[in-house]
Order: C-alpha cells, then sequence, then structure tokens
C-alpha cells in the first residue's frame, strides 16, 4: 500500500513547486512594470511625409497641376500637412533642393527655417491638392520647389520634402465682351475685344422691366487643350471718365450680407458677367452717409483683365463705352409730368388741300384738350386708388409741367434726346398727320423706338396715338402675326404686347370704317365721332361718313415681354348697325357657264347668309341659289346660283338684281384700338 501512494504525493508537490515559481514570476514582473511606470516617458517619433511619384519630379507643366501626397507616424497618426511654393523659385531655393536630393534630408528644412518670408500654406487635412505654379513675370520658363511637410497628432513635425517643377506659360488672349442686350441693337456685334454701345443708356434700379447695365465676357489660353481647359479668372472696372470715378461695388460676407462697398478693380474671380444699377450707388450712399457722391451722368469705360492659373495677365483688356445718364422724373426739382411728341408731317400745299391741319392748329387742338384730360385722370386716380398699385400723387394740370417737342421729320436720321425723356415721367407721341408713303429707310423710326425701349425699361411710360402707325409710320404693310424678330415687331411685341396688326391703307369708301370706340371699362365713356365733322374732312378728295385709315390690332391672352398694359378702346364699325338686307344689288358675274353661275356680292358686302332672289334683268330670266362660299384664291365671297341653260351663259357685262341677307360688321369690329 505504502508503495502504491508514492507516485501521487510526487505529483502533488510538483503542482505546488509549478504554482509557486508562476506566483514568483508575477511579482517580479509587478514590481519592475510600477517602477517603469513612475519613470520617464519615451520621446514622441517624428513623422515622415511622402510625395506620392505623381506627377513625377522634374516635370514640366503649362497648366497647374494637382500634386499628392501621404504621411506616416510610427507611434501615432497624422493629424495635418502644409505646403508652400509661392516664391520658392530663388537660387538659395533650388541649391538646397539639390543638397536634399543628395542625401542631406534636412537641407529643406533649414532652408525653410532661413527663409521665413516664404509664406506656408494654411494647415490641410487634404493630401492633394491643385498648385498654381507662379511664373516669374520677366521669364518664359521658371523652375520652382514645391515642399510639404506633415505634424502628428503631438503637433511633431517632419522633415521637409520636394519636387522640382517647371512651368512653361503663354498669357492668355486678349478677353472679349459684349453688352449683355447686345442681340436689340440693329447689328449684332458680338464679343469683341473693344465694344462700343451706340446708344445711351438710362440708369434705374432693378426691377422686372430695368434688367441694369449688363455685360458679358469672355476668354481663351493658348496653353489650353481639349483634355485640360485652363481656368481664367477675370478682374473688371467701371469707371466713369467725366468725373473719373470708379462705380462702387457691394462687398460681402459668407453669408451674402453687405459689409461695405468697393471701388477700383474688383477682386480676381471666375464670373463671366456683371451688373450693374443705381442701386450701386443708392446702397453705398446709405452705407457711407451723406458725405459720399457719385454723379451717375457721364461717359463710361468697362474694362476686363484676364489671368491665367500661373497669374499671368493678358497683355491686352477688354473695354466697352457707352454713356448713360440718370432719369430725374421723380426729383421735386427737375422732374415733370408730360412730354408730347409731335410726330405730325408738316403739310405742303396740296396737304392742306386735300384736309391736313397745320402745325399750329393741332398744337391748339392738343393744348385745348390737356386741362380736360388731366381732370379725367384725377377722376381714375380717385376711383381707383385704394386698388393694388393705386396712384398716390394727385394729377393736376400745370403748363409748365407739360412740354412739346417737335420732332417732325421722322422719315429722317434723329431721335428725342435722353437728357430731354429723363426728366418726364410720360410721353405722348401725337401722329394725326403722317407721311404719304412710308420712309424710305425705316431704321430711323427704330432709332426712335429704341429711345423709348431704354425709356420704357427705367420706369417710365409711353402712349403713340395716330392713323396710319402700323403702314406708312412703322412701316409694317402686311397685315397679320406680328414679326417679333423685326426691330419695330420687337418693340410693338414686347413693349405694347400686340400680337397681329391690321393697316387700314386704302383710301375706297370701304375702308372709311371708324365710328368711334367702344370700351368695357366701368369708369371710361364710349369713344364718340361726330359724322358732320367726320364729313367735312377732305381725304384726298374724297367726304366719308366714317374715319377711314385707323389701324386695329390684335393682343396676346397673357402679358408678354415687359408689357403691363391692357386693351380699353375696341373698335366700332361704322357699318355695325347697317340693315342685314340689300334688294336689287348689282353683283358681278365671276365666271359662268350655261348651267352655274359664280356672283361677286355687291356694296363690299360679305359674309352672306342667305339669297332671296337672283334676277338678270339683261336675259329676263331668273336664277336659282345653290350656296355661298369663299373663293379658294381670293378668299373673297361669291354667290353660287344655278341658270337656265336656254339663257346662255351670263357675262360681266348683265344687269343683275340680287336680294340676300348678310352679316353687316366689318372684320375690323370689336378689335383694340387702344391700350
Amino acid at each position: 500500500m505504502a508503495s502504491g501512494l508514492f507516485p501521487e504525493i510526487i505529483m502533488q508537490h510538483r503542482i505546488h513547486a509549478v504554482i509557486a515559481v508562476a506566483l514568483g514570476l508575477m511579482l517580479v514582473i509587478g514590481y519592475w512594470g510600477c517602477h517603469r511606470l513612475i519613470g520617464d516617458p519615451s520621446q514622441n517619433q517624428i513623422p515622415e511625409v511622402f510625395l506620392v511619384n505623381v506627377p513625377l519630379d522634374s516635370s514640366t507643366f503649362n497648366y497647374a497641376p494637382v500634386l499628392h501626397w501621404t504621411g506616416h507616424d510610427p507611434d501615432g497618426v497624422i493629424a495635418q500637412y502644409q505646403y508652400r511654393y509661392r516664391g520658392d523659385t530663388t537660387a538659395a531655393a533650388i541649391a538646397a533642393y539639390a543638397a536634399w536630393l543628395n542625401g542631406d534630408a534636412q537641407a529643406l528644412t533649414r532652408y525653410c527655417e532661413d527663409h521665413p518670408d516664404v509664406p506656408w500654406e494654411a494647415p490641410t487635412e487634404s493630401t492633394e491638392d491643385t498648385i498654381y505654379l507662379k511664373r516669374n513675370e520677366a521669364d518664359t520658363l521658371t523652375q520652382m520647389v514645391f515642399m510639404v511637410r506633415c505634424f502628428d497628432d503631438l503637433g511633431g513635425a517632419s522633415q521637409v520634402k520636394g519636387r522640382l517643377f517647371s512651368r512653361t506659360n503663354l498669357a492668355p488672349y486678349a478677353p472679349k465682351i459684349r453688352w449683355a442686350r447686345d442681340t436689340e441693337l440693329d447689328t449684332e456685334l458680338g464679343y469683341r475685344v473693344e465694344y462700343v454701345i451706340p446708344d445711351t443708356l438710362l440708369w434705374g434700379d432693378l426691377t422686372l422691366t430695368y434688367p441694369g447695365i449688363n455685360f458679358l465676357w469672355q476668354g481663351t489660353d493658348p496653353d489650353s487643350r481639349s483634355l485640360n481647359i485652363i481656368t481664367l479668372r477675370f478682374s473688371y472696372l467701371l469707371v466713369n471718365e467725366t468725373t473719373g470715378d470708379t462705380m462702387p461695388y457691394p462687398l460681402l460676407d459668407d453669408s451674402n450680407r453687405v459689409i461695405g462697398f468697393r471701388s477700383g478693380w474688383s477682386d480676381t474671380t471666375t464670373t463671366t458677367q456683371v451688373t450693374f444699377s443705381r442701386e450701386n450707388v443708392t446702397l453705398a450712399r446709405q452705407y457711407y452717409g451723406a458725405g459720399w457722391d457719385f454723379e451717375l451722368d457721364g461717359s463710361y469705360r468697362m474694362m476686363v483683365e484676364v489671368f491665367d492659373d500661373g497669374f499671368t495677365k493678358s497683355d491686352t483688356m477688354a473695354v466697352a463705352t457707352f454713356t448713360a445718364v440718370e432719369p430725374l422724373w421723380s426729383d421735386p426739382e427737375e422732374g415733370k409730368q408730360l412730354l408730347m411728341v409731335d410726330w405730325n408731317k408738316t403739310p405742303d400745299a396740296a396737304d392742306l388741300r386735300f384736309g391736313a391741319r397745320d402745325d399750329q392748329e393741332i398744337l391748339d387742338f392738343y393744348l385745348a384738350t390737356l386741362p380736360e384730360g388731366f381732370t379725367l385722370a384725377e377722376n381714375l386716380r380717385q376711383a381707383l386708388y385704394n386698388y393694388p398699385g393705386g396712384i398716390e400723387q394727385p394729377f393736376t394740370y400745370d403748363p409748365d409741367q407739360v412740354q412739346w417737342y417737335a420732332d417732325k421729320d421722322i422719315c429722317e436720321a434723329g431721335r428725342v434726346p435722353f437728357d430731354l425723356i429723363r426728366h418726364f415721367k410720360w410721353i405722348w407721341v401725337i401722329c394725326d398727320n403722317p407721311p404719304r408713303n412710308p420712309c424710305a429707310e425705316p431704321t430711323v423710326i427704330y432709332d426712335r423706338l429704341k429711345v423709348f425701349q431704354e425709356y420704357l425699361n427705367s420706369g417710365g411710360q409711353v402712349m403713340i396715338t395716330g392713323r396710319g402707325l402700323f403702314n406708312k409710320v412703322f412701316t409694317l404693310t402686311n397685315a397679320g402675326q406680328i414679326d417679333a424678330s423685326g426691330k419695330a415687331g420687337f418693340y410693338l411685341a414686347n413693349y405694347h404686347n400686340l400680337s397681329t396688326i391690321e393697316p387700314k391703307i386704302g383710301q375706297n369708301e370701304s375702308d372709311a370704317d371708324f365710328g368711334g370706340a367702344t370700351t368695357t371699362s366701368t369708369i371710361l365713356a364710349p369713344m364718340e365721332m361726330d359724322s358732320l365733322i367726320v364729313n367735312s374732312l377732305n381725304f384726298r378728295n374724297n367726304y366719308f361718313w366714317c374715319l377711314p385709315e385707323v389701324d386695329y390690332f390684335g393682343r396676346t391672352a397673357s402679358s408678354g415681354g415687359y408689357d403691363y398694359s391692357e386693351t380699353i378702346f375696341n373698335y366700332k364699325s361704322c357699318s355695325a348697325n347697317a340693315s342685314y338686307e340689300a334688294e336689287n344689288v348689282d353683283c358681278n358675274v365671276l365666271l359662268s357657264t350655261p348651267s352655274i353661275a359664280y356672283l361677286q356680292p355687291g356694296g363690299g358686302h360679305d359674309r352672306i347668309l342667305a339669297v332671296h332672289r337672283v334676277y338678270n334683268v339683261t336675259r329676263a330670266v331668273y336664277g336659282e341659289f345653290m350656296d355661298v362660299d369663299r373663293d379658294p384664291a381670293t378668299h373673297a365671297w361669291r354667290i353660287i346660283v344655278s341658270t337656265p341653260a336656254e339663257a346662255g351663259a351670263w357675262t360681266s357685262d348683265d344687269l343683275l338684281e340680287v336680294d340676300y341677307t348678310y352679316i353687316p360688321v366689318a372684320a375690323s369690329h370689336d378689335q383694340p384700338v387702344g391700350s
């Protein structure tokens, strides 16, 4: 039994020994560990920065390349990177780079410490950036040392590393500029290095109708390639050359709030457009107070410079020149009420024989009418005062506030001066006695309309009245849809919202159909004509009971362009109250066979409803009414009748008696004539 228990006792002693040894080792390790925790901490190990191998060292660029880098920290993490290159183009920088490349690891670090005047860019967490290799303006080829370093999370800085790059650089081509409303000129000029706006412009506050004075520009760089378009930056300056002052523009903070104003050249920007308005000056006055001022009237020079991504400026700047003046109609001392522009042709002896009125008679008539017109306007103002957009200032006739301007030779070059119209809130153009024929050179009329466009854009109001305006004044001889691409069409479509026109150019009795105007207004009265006075007027040796040469037009259902007008008067045809029945009318035979005849209604009647009797007096036979239609070629109305074959084909020499019912209202009836 004793010998059997011995191995078990030996095993227990071994287990106790192992436990004792393990405990002893733990005590020794614990002792020495505690001793190290209260000793000196280890030093932070320096991080290292690495330049990625793209692009390669000693590369030459004609654009701003994207460089890449990374870092490593053996006992922590990389927190930020920092690089510098602006000004490191000197011989000292290149020598330090050569020493570093030959094994002196601290050569670039020492160079940076010895040249603190060259700035480091702001620290960044990014590992790439576009580097604008700044070239020396005096050289065509510049070597530059790009240097980078990194920092770990304990602020430890790596040694500086670098790359040597070269930049070839051609200056950008001269920029080109244009007025934003270039297409409104007679000839589109397009982008130009030197651009001249031929029209005087009006300064105004930005509104839906006034877009400001806008410029667009563009630039190109000879170093650009299809796969590498160089980003260009621009700087602009607007100078009033009359006074020498530069137009102020607002300085904005990050929240787009105005924090001040600045004159002189703008900061460089990639934007290719700018808008100036009177608000530039108004806001600057509010910001700086009454002691600051800027004269808006004058001759202006708009200049644009372009820079490439190597900060090289083009040798030539773009220049646009123009003249602009400030509207004064709201000025208590300079403003006036109404400018009446006289487009009436001064009558010669022949005109007077045909019933034209002389200049003084026309002037006296309108001046005598104005007091009544202002009274009506004041009654309307009071009736509409409480409606949205009601006018506060009363309409009081004051002869000193009204001026008559004779612009008689409208077929000759000329225009109403901007320096005159800018004083008046309203312009009334009167043309009751137009030239006998359309102007041979219609651009002279367009010049006048362009003045009105700029005036309307700036907040003025224009009314044009008269007869023969479409045909004889605006040289729009064809009825139908307005061509808005034409100069006069553009004005009428965009500023008066006209979509169609109907020039009345004939002298026949059927053309003399204007008998007044109706209105849907609850305030205005219809326009009534005194037929006795009308009948006393001599129109080319003709006398009519109704007025000839009164045009009508069509308007779009919705506002278009800059128009805020509305139709207030519609054409009232003299035939509106004529009898619907016509008896014993001698109709003309248009076409005939022995069995059928096509007849043209007499008396200028159209819109035939029914035919009651057709009798050929010459042949003593009756025709039987079949139908009424429109000639496919001329669209004229015609009556179709069946004729007795034995009487033969009817001719235009036959005397006919035809009774029919027709709609007497002319095509012009109820069409707009005033807005």
